[in-house]
Parts: C-alpha cells; structure tokens; sequence
C-alpha cells in the first residue's frame, strides 16, 4: 500500500466526490460510501463559514447575486485550500479577483490590498472599478442591496502613504 498515494486519492475524493479507478479497494469503497457526501457538505460548509468570515464584501456581494454557493463549490474543488484562515482567505480573494464579472472582481482586489496594506504592506495597489465604489462599498458594509449604479470607471489607489489608505477618482479626472 502507498500512504502518500492513499491520501491524495481521498483528498481529491474529498474536493470533487468523483476519482478515476484506483485498483485500491479501501479507495473505492470510501469513492461509493454515502457518508462521503456527508464529509463534502461538512468541508463546504466550514469553508463558506471561513469565507463569509473574513471576505465580507465579496461574500456579500455573491451572495447577493446569487453566486455564492457556486463560488465555494469551484473554490474548494480548484485550490489548494490552506488550514490557515488568513492563507485561505487570500486564496479565495486571488481567485474572485480574476472573476470575469468586474464589479466581484473590483471588490475582492479591495478587499485583499486593503487587508495586505493594513498589514504593513508598503506597496502602493491600483483597483480599476466599472463604477463608482463608494456606494458599492457602503451597500454591502450595510447588508443593503446594490441599486444600479452609472458604468463610469473609477480608479481606486490603496496605499499606506494615503490619507485613509484608499484615493478613488474617476478615471477622465485622474
């Protein structure tokens, strides 16, 4: 028996519940076994707990459209998810951030500069906004729905050297 192949067979059981013939009959007796879809909704539900914990924003705005749940699901099958919760929620904003939906992108870029630049981080990070963020940011800090909002690019700079760590200007005023 390999351990080390054993483990990474029930981990990728346990990320996406199918897993090629493996020949090893502990394997595929766990692969057909109904408490494995018990561990995954287990794993899933403690990784939205994590997420919605300390990716407020984003959380609230896929929730809000109703992503949610999908995002979790793709999110713990695609990464490699770290037992760390700081670790795991840079993870998930990395991944929103490459979101194909600018608005879910534009506000886990804030959030994971800002959390980076709270931490001490000297760089200087540039979001690009499909629309003004200031009254995105202020909906979802108070669980308010977003109304539609006008498509004007806005750039948002985050930065220990600003004053209140954030500048947003529209970008034909920049």
């Amino acid at each position: 028996m390999d351990l080390a192949r054993q483990q990474r067979d029930l981990l990728e059981l346990i990320k996406s519940g199918t897993l090629r013939r493996t020949g090893d009959p502990y394997i595929e007796k766990v692969a057909h076994s109904p408490h494995l879809a018990v561990l995954r909704d287990v794993v899933l539900s403690w990784r939205a707990f994590d997420v919605e914990r300390t990716c407020r924003l984003t959380s609230a705005l896929l929730q809000q459209r109703g992503w949610f749940d999908d995002a979790i699901r793709f999110f713990a099958a695609t990464a490699d998810i770290s037992p760390f919760v700081e670790r795991l929620r840079d993870t998930f904003l990395e991944q929103m951030a490459a979101n194909a939906d600018p608005l879910v992108a534009a506000v886990a870029q804030f959030e994971l500069y800002l959390i980076k630049v709270k931490l001490g981080d000297p760089g200087e990070y540039t979001v690009e906004w499909p629309t003004d963020p200031r009254p995105v940011l202020m909906a979802l800090d108070e669980g308010r729905s977003l109304e539609p909002l006008p498509a004007v690019t806005h750039q948002m700079s985050i930065s220990q050297c600003l004053p209140g760590l954030v500048r947003v200007c529209e970008v034909t005023k920049c």
